[in-house]
């Protein structure tokens, strides 16, 4: 009866294997046809009662391959062989799919990378996906891991079967090429030089693919991605554009408030107004869809128009009118003159500024009928002079005379620039000029009352205009001047000329800086003048704009994505030559060789092969080399009783008579091997390593946390990422390769262990099939033969992937700020003198324009309204004793320090007075006293100012002060009043007024802080450390203290107070207050009085502010100079990119490494007996420790009875009637004792052992026969 599969057919048409029993040969006759659709059919002859000819085996494959073509079984047939399928066609080129799609995801993940800067872009590192920064940490790892355990699998299948295909050959091979092959517990490293050398080339490939796929591209997948910083640019549209006002509209809009910008600008390091510097103005462009997310820093790039402004300048002629006269004449050599007085005596030097214009404001001015007519150039011009008095002061002293006139031009320009969208600066390095520089024309800039502004210090028509008590006078710059020893008065633009420069008044004298210092002036005051004179407009054609912003973001290296695509096209390469070699490579076998039992079923159908390895039972490895290496060994078919069975052929070598072994007495000691791995050294060996590698990572984690973070070594991306990705992951690779070579000698020992223990069933010895799969993937088949240590290993072997997922995963990068011991000096000790109050006094007393010091005021006002920054080590509650850091200049201009030092400040406590209704008439008599000082303030709205002063309708009026009485007989001096009031006459001297009162006392406070500051001193942070105390702790400390107080409620004075009909601010103290509020109410006429409980809060915070401005600004003075510094100790604070790391990666990788500690542990302490001569990795080893025994008779060969008998390991009488080392059936063995043998003790030991050796010589019996 035929049956047939569909298959290739084989062009033997027929196949001789001799049996070696029966010495006959059987012929396999089969017969092939092929069907009209193009398939082979094969036929073969089937006996009905026993099957098909063959093993059971050949059945169920014949059974298989009819559903399954030939080419995809690879030899699943009877031609082919049993060959495992890790090396059939489906494995062999899914996993060369595999590499190559790997690859192209690489790629795809970097081109991404590359076009859009980087992948799963967020604002911040923190706003990445929490799924994106998963898949980055540890995808990648958990892809090499389960990558490179499958070509472990596959490696190993190639490996074991090499000797097989060998055999297989049709000549055979020889012993070492054969059956002394032992490739699986070679070195990784090894084994392609050594495959190399015997042409064993699938070996050979999968050994290359392996080094690769765990030394190379494990370690460097882990470099691929790193987080970074991309730059993405978006398209936007502008919807609002500013111009400038029409010219007619601009005079009014360019006064002191355009200088008392310029004022910030120059002296308080101001930040200049959005879209301009100190050097020019931009047209600004606004927009409503910017793309950028709100916590990236967006850089905006348009186009608008550059406005700037620039002095030319040529030297003066100037002339003595007389020998005995201090008159000078200055000419232009354009027909102007202009004549300065020189009577100047008590100063050394002497700047005037002198433009064309005129006015109560101003010393002296070109414009005149006679001395400089009009034209439209002399209008912009000015005359500065520097002088030095050489001689003592008369009209024949002598002078260094530097004098110029100057004339300034006004440009425009179309300019495409970028901007930072948050600060509206532009990047100077941006510009690019779409168009010449044109002059900005008079009918586009009123050029002529910016210069009149510049040179008056107020516009013109300001002494009739109705402003804020702030902008009723020239900006006071007369107290920053203090140091030049200038005669006074000194014009307004000399000081904005000489603001925020370090210079000497002699380098003045040199006429390029002196131009310079004007030029510079001219443009920051131009800059904030723009500011004031702009509108906004939505009739205009350019709309365009982009946005270009940071994200952060997962980054592909590009030089290690390209390694690791070159390298898995590599392994896809090898991968295809290595299924064309296993597809080519003959196989007899027909099932899995993977035990003891199945190798004893072929070595029982060999009895030349058993006789040759009889003798060897306890050589060792080296021997059986050396016996058999050139012997030939060939691995055939032959059809037996139940089929098919296999039988190695064996063909001594010409020279074996001289290696012949010889009868030999048993040995009854002999050298156990003791591969290095399992020994104790090893043990310690590994157990350093692994306790050293937690102590450094530890060590790591407590240096990241005590520095907050670890520094970088380098800024380069690439070797960041060696460092923090591949030296890791690299380690973990050397980590798992160890328990992978244990984990295999243990699944060779395992069986051995358990027959020396004696009487093993087959099921745990014989049987098992450790060697079939990788050793970290037989913890199934150990648990199941309840070998726990074995499971433990290959859990923790299992648990190796695990840790180069940590290791790969566990450093990360993020910005954090560090903090380093900084030093500083005390510039000044927190202690008043007499001296040093008097000399701050006299600069609160000097000449000023304003006749009034209020540069604390007008440091206050910049804070308030422009966003000023405070002077250095002043906050809007305390000034703090300042300090000087030591190598700041060498520093980062974005470092931060901190240090303790003494705060000073003082509170303001208000308390509300009853509301009085009072006549409008003067009173008969003024009754003041401290205990109600509310009279002081009526004689202040009801006398001081007279009725016919009063607007018409609803009035309104604000006065403050110390009260006294008019002569002064009686004062208050720590007290301070407030009280506003109102008036609804509506005709002069009518009316009652209605006024609401707070008397209000100050306190000085002082305590300890800590305080962060720049590296200009402007505080950042500030944090109380000590105790806050009334008054400085030092003898008179309180009297002092309590002056310096008084001197400055003096300074709050209400001077100007009238009656108003508006809600403009007569007083510094109103006009500070409506900015910290944000309103006027309180100064609105038609309004109640206002409740002096709610603005009690106001007056203490601006009271408090302007306390420490006062100290602030004049530190230099009233602190006594003479005092003791002493150096002190305190942090620099850093912003910096450190590595740190990551919570799950570490919890990961200290549970991995622990687990490998206790593990090893476990295994190392228990007795590990060594008892084989050899190590059974080779199918020679096995077969000699079988073939005398009876396992391998034809006598044991299947039958139920079999499956209860058991197997040991020891001595015992073999077939041959000799002693012999092997397995054996029980009750044949007699067990060896590892203390027995002489290479298990040291010298002492067995010296002692042959001094008792007749002693013992009754226990003898239980280890020889």
């Amino acid at each position: 009866m035929g049956d047939y599969r569909q298959g290739y057919a084989d062009t033997t048409t027929t196949t001789t294997t001799t049996m070696p029993h029966e010495g006959e040969e059987m012929m396999d006759r089969r017969r092939y046809d092929r069907s009209p659709e193009g398939f082979t059919y094969e036929f073969r002859d089937v006996d009905l009662t026993n099957g098909e000819k063959g093993s059971g085996e050949t059945q169920s494959a014949k059974r298989k391959s009819r559903f399954c073509p030939a080419w995809l079984r690879d030899g699943d047939g009877i031609d082919q062989g049993w060959k495992p399928f890790s090396m059939t066609t489906p494995i062999l080129l899914s996993l060369a799919l595999l590499s190559l799609l790997v690859a192209a995801g690489i790629e795809t993940l970097a081109q991404r990378s590359a076009a859009r800067g980087g992948l799963a872009l967020a604002p911040t590192q923190d706003d990445i996906p929490a799924a994106a920064m998963f898949a980055y940490q540890y995808v990648p790892n958990v892809a090499a891991a389960v990558y490179s355990l499958v070509w472990n699998w596959v490696d190993l299948d190639v490996k074991r079967m090499q000797p097989w295909f060998e055999l297989s050959q049709a000549d055979g091979a020889r012993g070492e090429d054969s059956l002394l092959l032992d490739y699986p517990v070679e070195f990784l490293a090894f084994v392609p030089l050594k495959a190399a050398k015997k042409r064993h080339w699938p070996v050979f490939l999968s050994g290359t693919i392996m080094m690769l796929v765990f030394w190379v591209i494990t370690p460097l997948q882990s470099a691929i991605l790193g987080t970074g910083i991309a730059l993405r640019t978006s398209p936007m549209n502008i919807v609002n554009r500013s111009q400038l006002l029409p010219v007619a509209e601009q005079a009014a809009k360019l006064g002191p408030e355009a200088l008392m910008i310029g004022y910030s600008m120059g002296w308080l390091n101001g930040t200049p107004p959005q879209f301009t510097t100190h050097d020019y103005a931009l047209l600004p462009f606004y927009i409503d869809d910017d793309p950028s997310p709100k916590k990236s820093a967006a850089n905006w790039t348009a186009t608008t128009t550059k406005l700037t402004t620039e002095l030319t300048c040529w030297p003066a002629q100037a002339s003595r009118r007389g020998p005995n006269t201090t008159m000078m004449d200055f000419l232009n050599g354009q027909g102007c003159n202009a004549t300065i007085n020189f009577d100047y005596h008590s100063t050394t030097y002497m700047m005037q500024y002198v433009g064309f214009y005129g006015s109560a404001y101003s010393s002296y001015f070109l414009a005149g009928p006679q001395t400089c007519p009009f034209n439209r150039d002399v209008v912009h011009q000015f005359l500065a002079i520097w002088a030095k008095l050489k001689t003592p002061p008369g009209p024949d002293a002598s002078y260094n005379l530097t004098a110029m006139f100057c004339q300034s031009h006004y440009y425009k320009q179309d300019v495409r620039v970028t901007i930072n969208a948050e600060t509206k600066v532009a990047d100077p390095n941006s510009f690019q000029a779409l168009s010449e520089r044109k002059v900005l024309s008079e009918d586009e800039f009123n050029s002529t009352a910016f210069d009149f502004l510049v040179a008056n210090g107020m516009d013109y028509g300001a002494e009739s205009k109705i402003r804020d008590r702030p902008f009723q006078i020239v900006v006071e710059q007369t107290p920053r001047l203090r140091s030049n020893n200038l005669s006074w008065p000194v014009d307004p633009a000399i000081g904005y000329a000489l603001a925020g420069q370090n210079l000497s008044m002699e380098a003045y004298s040199d006429p390029k800086t002196l131009q310079m210092a004007f030029d510079r002036a001219t443009k920051y005051l131009f800059s904030a003048a723009v500011s004031r004179l702009l509108v906004n407009t939505t009739d205009f054609s350019d709309r365009t704009a982009t946005s270009t912003y940071p994200l952060s973001g997962i980054l592909v290296s590009r030089s290690f994505s390209a390694a690791v695509e070159a390298l898995l096209t590599t392994c896809a390469i090898l991968t295809l030559a290595l299924l064309w070699l296993c597809r080519k490579a003959p196989c007899h076998l027909r099932a899995n060789p993977n035990s003891i039992s199945r190798l004893n079923d072929i070595f029982r159908n060999s009895p030349r092969v058993l006789d040759a390895f009889r003798k060897l039972d306890n050589a060792g490895g080296k021997s059986l080399h050396n016996l058999f290496r050139d012997d030939n060994f060939r691995l055939s078919r032959f059809k037996g009783h139940d089929g098919y069975e296999l039988s190695l052929e064996y063909t001594a070598s010409k020279d074996r008579s001289s290696k012949e072994c010889t009868s030999r007495d048993p040995e009854p000691y002999y050298d156990p091997i003791r591969p290095f791995a399992l020994t104790r050294k090893m043990g310690i060996i590994f157990l350093v390593i692994m306790l050293s590698a937690a102590a450094v990572i530890a060590w790591l984690k407590s240096a990241e946390t005590s520095n907050n973070g670890l520094s970088r070594p380098t800024d380069s991306f690439e070797v960041l990422q060696l460092l923090e990705n591949y030296i890791p992951t690299a380690f973990a690779t050397l980590v798992e390769p160890f328990w992978v070579m244990l984990n295999r000698l243990i699944c060779v020992m395992q069986p051995f262990q358990d027959l020396w223990a004696g009487k093993a069933r087959p099921a745990k010895s014989i049987d098992t099939t450790y060697s079939a799969i990788p050793p970290q993937l037989t913890v199934w088949r150990a648990l199941k033969a309840r070998h726990f240590v074995l499971v433990a290993v290959c859990l923790v072997t299992l648990a190796a992937n695990l840790l180069g997922i940590g290791l790969g995963a566990l450093f990360n990068e993020n910005i954090a700020i560090v903090k380093y011991q900084q030093d500083f000096v005390p510039l000044r000790a927190p202690l008043f003198s007499n001296s040093s109050i008097d000399a701050w006094k006299s600069l609160l007393g000097s000449n000023t324009a304003s006749t009034r010091y209020s540069d604390h005021f007008t440091a206050a006002l910049a804070n308030l309204t422009y966003g000023t920054p405070l002077p250095p080590w002043v906050s809007r509650e305390y000034f703090f004793m300042p300090h000087s850091i030591a190598d700041v200049g060498t520093r980062r201009p974005t470092d931060t320090y901190t240090v303790q030092t003494r705060g000073l400040g003082a509170s303001f406590n208000c308390t509300p007075l009853p509301t009085l209704e009072l006549p409008d008439k003067p009173a008969v008599a003024l009754n003041l006293s401290c205990s109600d000082p509310r009279p002081y303030l009526v004689q202040v709205m009801r006398e001081d100012r007279k009725s016919i002063d009063r607007p018409t309708g609803f009035g309104t009026m604000t006065s403050c002060g110390i009260p006294s009485t008019p002569w002064g007989e009686t004062r208050c001096a720590d007290r301070f009043m407030y009280a506003w009031g109102r008036s609804s006459s509506s005709e002069k001297g009518q009316g009652v007024i209605r006024a609401s009162f707070a008397e209000c006392k100050s306190h000085f406070k002082t305590a300890m802080f800590n305080v962060t500051v720049d590296a200009a001193g402007n505080v950042l942070s500030y944090n109380q450390t000590g105790d806050m105390q009334p008054y400085l702790d030092y003898e008179k400390g309180e009297a002092f203290c309590k002056n310096i107080t008084f001197i400055a409620d003096d300074h709050f004075t209400c001077t100007h107070s009238q009656w108003r009909n508006d809600t403009t601010a007569d007083d510094w103290m109103s006009y500070l207050m409506s900015e910290v509020i944000g309103n006027r109410t309180f100064l609105r006429p038609n309004t109640p009085v206002p409740d002096p409980a709610s603005l009690s809060p106001v007056l203490n915070e601006v009271y408090g502010l302007t306390f420490s401005l006062l100290l602030g600004l004049g530190w230099d003075l009233v602190f006594d100079a003479t005092a003791d510094k002493s150096a002190v100790t305190g942090w620099r604070h850093t912003e910096e990119t450190k590595i740190f790391l990551d919570t799950a990666p570490l919890i990961i990788t200290l549970a991995i490494l622990s687990l490998n500690v206790a593990v090893a542990i476990l295994f190392y302490a228990r007795v590990t007996a060594f008892v084989l001569p050899r190590m059974p990795t080779s199918i020679g080893s096995i077969l000699a420790y079988v073939a005398p025994s009876r396992a391998v008779s034809v006598a044991t060969k299947g039958g139920p009875w079999t499956q209860n008998r058991t197997f040991s390991f020891g001595r015992y009488k073999g077939v041959d009637g000799l002693v012999h080392i092997g397995i054996e059936l029980d009750p044949h063995v007699v067990p060896i004792d590892p203390k027995a043998l002489r290479g298990n003790a040291g010298l002492r030991s067995r010296f002692w052992r042959r001094l008792t050796r007749r002693k013992n010589s009754s226990e003898a019996l239980t280890t020889w026969l």
